[in-house]
């Protein structure tokens, strides 16, 4: 009995020295605290962002490396071992520094928006969850306080096989306009495909189901689709969709422009049979949060 007591203290004790916290600050080469940095366990999805003072905090073991990257700096990546504190200053990168310059962190966000042709008024919130769930959620709801109503909730998160890294998630999207209504659900597979520092580009894979009732319509269709979110100019940014429902073509188109460091304009097109609208948006990102 008592050498098992000191066995599973021996364990219990392994287990606490090699899984600890590790704390440490990001800076610049001028001393500068850089926020947003993004500080992953390399082939892992497990990561953290840095405070508005350049302060981090993860757990992680001894041999554990710890992957810094940051838009416009060269990352760097810094084996654990023994350290309990590790700060870190980034250099910039000089070949990407003046191509990306409103890139930004999104962790918290919260927008507003109106629809030009159903008169709607929406607020909308994305969150961004590390441990221990790692999953981005995101929810937006709008309508004039009358017939016209529309619900979008989306959840997805990362993973890796082997190094490849890509996004799984759900969608589901649900409107009345008009006494007409439809209702779709999702599953996507997104794949980013542009730099590490500018990771808001990126090709999404979407197959679901659409319910969709009007005057003319009361059907149950199968379809797949495709997204393509490309950098047009610095800090301008295009999603072009398209999915197909068996005979029912649905198109969204969507524009971001980050005009000041947290602030956001968005505005986007969404055309499906009947079901037509144009909307502008506002959104403001709370990076530490």
């Amino acid at each position: 009995m008592k050498h098992s007591f000191f066995l599973f203290l021996l364990l219990y004790c392994t287990t606490c020295v090699a899984q600890r916290t590790i704390t440490g600050n990001v800076s610049d080469t001028d001393g500068e605290a850089i926020l947003g940095v993004t500080i992953a366990i390399k082939d892992s999805a497990i990561g953290v962002v840095s405070d508005f003072d350049g302060n981090y905090s993860i757990v992680a073991s001894i041999e554990d490396v710890l992957v810094f990257s940051y838009a416009g700096f060269e990352p760097q990546e810094i084996l654990v071992g023994s350290q309990n504190t590790i700060h870190v200053v980034l250099e910039e990168d000089l070949t990407t520094v003046h191509a990306i310059v409103h890139y930004y962190q999104k962790t918290f966000e919260v927008s507003t928006s109106y629809g030009f042709n159903y008169n709607t008024v929406g607020l909308g919130i994305y969150k961004s969850i590390w441990h221990p769930l790692y999953i981005d959620l995101n929810a937006s709801i709008s309508s004039d306080f009358n017939i016209n109503k529309k619900f979008e909730f989306s959840l997805s998160r990362s993973l890796s096989v082997k190094s490849f890294y890509f996004k799984v998630g759900l969608n589901h999207e649900q409107a009345d306009f008009n006494f007409n209504n439809f209702k779709k659900n999702e599953l996507f597979f997104k794949k980013n495909i542009g730099r590490n520092r500018d990771p808001f580009q990126y090709l999404k894979i979407k197959l679901g189901q659409l319910k969709i009732q009007n005057i003319e319509l009361n059907e149950h269709d199968l379809g797949a689709g495709i997204e393509l979110r490309k950098r047009l100019i610095s800090g301008l940014y295009l999603n072009s969709a398209y999915t197909y429902w068996n005979g029912i073509n649905e198109v969204e188109l969507k524009g971001d422009y980050n005009i000041r460091y947290n602030w956001i304009i968005n505005v986007r097109y969404h055309h499906i049979s009947n079901y037509e609208e144009v909307s502008l948006g506002i959104s403001y990102n709370l990076r530490n949060w």
